[in-house]
C-alpha cells in the first residue's frame, strides 16, 4: 500500500519476547529515530508517518512509540 503525499500510513512497533520488531507500510518512506530515555526506548518517525503500538508498547504521540521497561 503507498501513501498519499500528505496522507498518514501506518507503522507497527510492537516486543516480543526476545526482539523488538518496526515494520513500515509498503511503499512508505521512513526517517525513524530510537532514543533511549530512562527505561524507555522512544521511537520516532519524521513526516506524516504514524507509528501503531502494540502492548506493552504505549503510543505518546501520532508519529511516536515507547517501550515501558
Amino acid at each position: 500500500m503507498a501513501a498519499a503525499p500528505g496522507v498518514a500510513s501506518a507503522s507497527t512497533l510492537k516486543i516480543t519476547s526476545t526482539r523488538v520488531e518496526y515494520n513500515a507500510a509498503a511503499g512508505e518512506t521512513n526517517q525513524l529515530t530510537i532514543v533511549r530515555s530512562g527505561g524507555n526506548f522512544v521511537f520516532t518517525e519524521a513526516g506524516t508517518v504514524v507509528i501503531t503500538v502494540t502492548p506493552p508498547c504505549v503510543s505518546i504521540l501520532p508519529r511516536s512509540g515507547y517501550r515501558r521497561h
